[in-house]
């Protein structure tokens, strides 16, 4: 298997060499480039409703994030499944995963962005309150599938709502900064976690999670939704007659 993904990686590396690549800057253009990235940076920082977005969103994110790493000690060291298990329902939990993603397109087009996210915390949130009131190991397993299929259909919302409140010209810091933001409070969710698991156990940290997140889906419901950018050149439009 290992020598398998070597040989995927040694082929990837080799196609990015015939890949053409733009012109550099001169050596000395590197004050000016950083410059321009942190006017970028700073411009992304100081629009207020997308960093409500991406602060609100990703603190959620992480918290799920944090249970689907401490579900594996959930099944195995509390409930008594063997790893093999866990990686079955972890395998099965991927390919849900990618299936939900196919479909994730469909409640797009139908839903708004702030309401899917929003009814997916909700439904997160439930699932994993249920993980933390039984000690059942398949209905935690079930709660494993779905938080992976939501988990992956909500990178999809998140991708548009920063790309339609940065704008064309501002995307790549806003995604930037999304980033940072996104792995800091992983990290920092992972700390608190396994600290807290030493009091509560993971049971008690499903279900401090379970309540936790109907507040920040209310949270999610009551931000304000980018338009769309057609919606924003027909404003302009008008404003301009």
């Amino acid at each position: 298997m290992l020598a398998l993904l070597a040989m995927v990686l040694c082929l990837s590396a080799a196609a990015l060499l015939f890949y053409p690549i733009a012109a550099e800057p001169p050596l000395g253009a590197w004050r000016d480039e950083l410059a321009a990235l942190w006017r970028n940076y700073v411009k992304a920082l100081r629009q207020r409703e997308l960093m409500a977005f991406v602060h609100v969103y990703q603190i959620w994110s992480a918290v799920v994030a944090v249970n689907g790493a401490f579900m594996a000690i959930r099944l195995t060291r509390e409930l008594g499944r063997s790893d093999a298990w866990f990686g079955l329902v972890a395998s099965v939990g991927g390919t849900v995963a990618f299936a939900a993603t196919a479909a994730t397109g469909f409640f797009l087009d139908r839903i708004s962005l702030r309401r899917f996210c929003g009814v997916s915390a909700i439904l997160v949130s439930a699932a994993t309150l249920a993980a933390g009131l039984t000690d059942s190991a398949w209905l935690s397993a079930v709660v494993l599938l779905l938080a992976a299929a939501l988990a992956t259909c909500s990178i999809a919302p998140v991708s548009m709502w920063i790309s339609r409140a940065a704008g064309e010209a501002g995307q790549t810091a806003a995604f930037s900064v999304q980033k940072v933001i996104a792995a800091l409070y992983v990290a920092i969710g992972m700390a608190v976690w396994g600290l807290l698991e030493r009091w509560f156990s993971v049971r008690g940290l499903f279900l401090l999670a379970g309540l936790l997140g109907l507040p920040f889906a209310l949270a999610i419901l009551r931000l304000t939704e980018p338009g769309t950018a057609a919606a924003a050149g027909a404003n302009t439009q008008g404003e301009s007659r």
